[in-house]
């Protein structure tokens, strides 16, 4: 996508801003997560609630938070995995 002033306009319009900082995408989207969740989740794709609601069922899932070698290694293979399944270009293990 050119980035020029007409699609600047557009991407502002939907709601997107610069990046306070600097991080890769060169535009975010920025979501008020003071409305109710029905609210936020009625806003979404028919696909995305269907995930959401399926993540929650999964009793497998959890978010844990560690800074250990073995577990950033950890990470970066499923991350390994996920780039050889989606073939994008990866972040470096250094970098993570």
């Amino acid at each position: 996508l050119e980035r020029n002033e007409e699609n600047i306009k557009i991407f502002k319009e939907l709601g997107f801003r610069d990046a306070p900082i600097h991080m890769h995408p060169e535009v975010t989207w920025e979501l008020d997560i003071k409305k109710p969740e029905e609210e936020l989740i009625a806003q979404m794709r028919k696909t995305t609630r269907y995930l959401i609601r399926q993540a929650q069922k999964n009793s497998d899932i959890r978010i844990e938070q560690s800074l250990e070698l073995r577990d950033i290694e950890k990470f970066n293979q499923l991350y390994q995995e996920t780039v050889d399944r989606h073939h994008f270009v990866p972040f470096s293990l250094e970098y993570l």
